[in-house]
């Protein structure tokens, strides 16, 4: 922790290996602020957040955007966790003040459902400031705000990174998945969205949402392709759309993580590829040019 600042500039690959092990938990609120750039982001607004909090106070009669469906999933972001379990407690308070600070700065995302297990995951490590600073940088720096704009076309075009991706490493699931239809919105639009904070145990998806804070984009396409691959087996093994649908809601919960981390890092993913795949949805999407009609057939969002 000394000397942070000296691998950040000199050595991220010394300091991604040791992300990747695990950050110890006494020492994750501190390392994911410095990781994510939140400072950057943060400076010269350091009063944003309590001047945003203020217009709030200030305006109680006025109806905040999204306010009715935040309320609703405030109520419905991890229940049992005793942080957030108290209705109208400490821990759904700070969840809603963040959530509509946030709404009410980013008019073009608004509120959409499943911002609200990533905030909460925040708020397990840090102060509400903080929390809320994280929750702008990623949606931000790390351009996840994309993925929520409406009719998903940001998801959209991680989907179809996702099954280029798919066809090429993981054939049998994904002719499997194309016979029965189960398309990626399906099974992978919650991990994308939640950054897998609503699918994973905690304990995993803590280890996943830090390595996503150090690396980015490629973690959600890494992991999600990771999760399939150890159920390849059971997956191609069902002949029905139902049986590969049971399987699926429960994917994510009997995972072991020494597994999880071991099949996910060991594909051969690099950003060159996602980046070539990108440009090619791009093209497609403007007419550039055609092909790969059975992949878009299978993203489309209705």
């Amino acid at each position: 922790m000394p000397n942070f600042g000296y691998y950040m500039e000199n050595n991220k690959k010394k300091l991604k290996k040791e992300i990747r092990k695990g950050i110890p938990d006494s020492l994750r609120g501190e390392v994911w602020l410095k990781i994510s750039g939140v400072q950057n982001l943060r400076e010269g607004h350091e009063n944003l957040y309590n001047e945003l909090i203020s217009t709030i106070n200030e305006n109680e009669t006025s109806k905040v955007h999204d306010e009715e469906v935040i309320i609703k999933d405030m109520h419905r972001t991890f229940p049992k966790n005793i942080l957030f379990k108290g209705k109208l407690g400490d821990g759904q308070r700070k969840l809603y003040r963040i959530l509509t600070c946030f709404t009410m700065r980013n008019n073009k995302v608004g509120y959409v459902q499943g911002m609200s297990f990533l905030c909460a995951f925040f708020l397990s490590y840090e102060t509400e400031e903080k929390a809320f600073w994280l929750l702008e940088v990623v949606m931000r720096n790390y351009h996840l705000q994309e993925l929520y704009y409406p009719g998903f076309p940001g998801l959209q075009k991680e989907f179809f990174v996702l099954l280029k991706y798919m066809k090429k490493i993981l054939p049998n699931i994904y002719n499997q998945f194309k016979k029965y239809k189960v398309y990626p919105t399906l099974y992978a639009s919650s991990w994308y969205l939640t950054c897998f904070t609503n699918s994973l145990p905690f304990n995993t998806a803590v280890r996943v949402l830090e390595c996503y804070l150090f690396e980015g984009k490629k973690i959600l396409l890494r992991f999600t392709l990771g999760i399939l691959a150890l159920k390849e087996n059971e997956i191609v093994s069902k002949k029905n759309f139902f049986g590969i649908m049971t399987i699926i809601k429960t994917i994510t919960q009997d995972i072991d993580i020494n597994e999880l981390f071991k099949k996910s890092f060991g594909l051969s993913i690099t950003r060159k590829k996602i980046q070539k795949y990108e440009n090619l949805y791009e093209d497609y999407q403007s007419k550039k040019k055609t092909g790969d009609e059975e992949i878009l057939e299978q993203i489309k969002m209705e």
